[in-house]
This record gives structure tokens, C-alpha cells and sequence, in this order.
């Protein structure tokens, strides 16, 4: 498995350089992404899923330890 930056993860819109929302690591206070708006104006939960993913990827791995806990 590749490494990643650990969460949590959070969205921050006052930081942003554009029209979006900023996704930051807090541990080291890197910015994870930068999510711009879009014709839907989808960025606040774009931005929330991307925040999301340390969170998901600890409940796959959860749920794999469970499936087949070898």
C-alpha cells in the first residue's frame, strides 16, 4: 500500500485563493487540495468528501481486518 498524509483532514474556505475551498492535513498544516467551484457549485462537498478520505480508508481497512481478520 502507498503512503499517505494521515488525517484528519479539513475544509477551510478562508484560506482559499480563488472562488473554492482548501482541504488541509492538521497535523502538519499542509493543504491537501484546492477545490474550485464548478458550474454546479459542487466545491463545499467536493471538498467535504476529499476531507473525508483518511476517515474511509480507516473504516475499508476496519472492514477488511473483519472479513478476513488472517
Amino acid at each position: 500500500m502507498t503512503q499517505h498524509t494521515p488525517g484528519p483532514w479539513v475544509t477551510d474556505n478562508g484560506h482559499a485563493e480563488r472562488d473554492g475551498i482548501q482541504v488541509w492535513d492538521t497535523v502538519h498544516g499542509w493543504i491537501i487540495a484546492d477545490v474550485v467551484n464548478d458550474q454546479h457549485d459542487n466545491a463545499e462537498a467536493n471538498a467535504a468528501l476529499i476531507a473525508a478520505a483518511p476517515a474511509m480508508l480507516d473504516a475499508l481497512l476496519d472492514i477488511t481486518r473483519w472479513v478476513d481478520p488472517d
